[in-house]
């Protein structure tokens, strides 16, 4: 339930990380890792509004930059919609984002 982020898109687009503590060891299908890595309130734009988000570097996918966790979802209240393939997230502000899949 946490939210992760790649290491390369971490290098390439020159996030400063800091360490903490311990670290996570994170045991997923194709994924086992330890991080001790975090990028501390990221910004990230989703549908023009910026949300932060606090993200564990890990190596994941190349296809896969950032992964919102459920906490980070409680937060923001989303719901996941099937049909029609949409993320709805709700902003600080009180606007409502509605992603839709491709």
């Amino acid at each position: 339930s946490h939210s992760f982020i790649h290491e390369g898109y971490v290098r390439d687009n020159k996030f400063p990380t800091m360490e903490f503590g311990r670290g996570f060891w994170i045991i997923a299908p194709r994924i086992m890792h330890e991080s001790n890595q975090i990028v501390s309130r990221a910004w990230i734009e989703i549908g023009g509004l910026e949300f932060l988000a606090n993200l564990i570097v890990l190596k994941l996918g190349n296809d896969v930059d950032v992964i919102l966790g459920m906490k980070w979802m409680v937060k923001h209240q989303c719901v996941i919609r099937c049909v029609p393939r949409c993320v709805e997230i709700h902003h600080p502000s009180g606007k409502l984002v509605t992603f839709y899949a491709s």
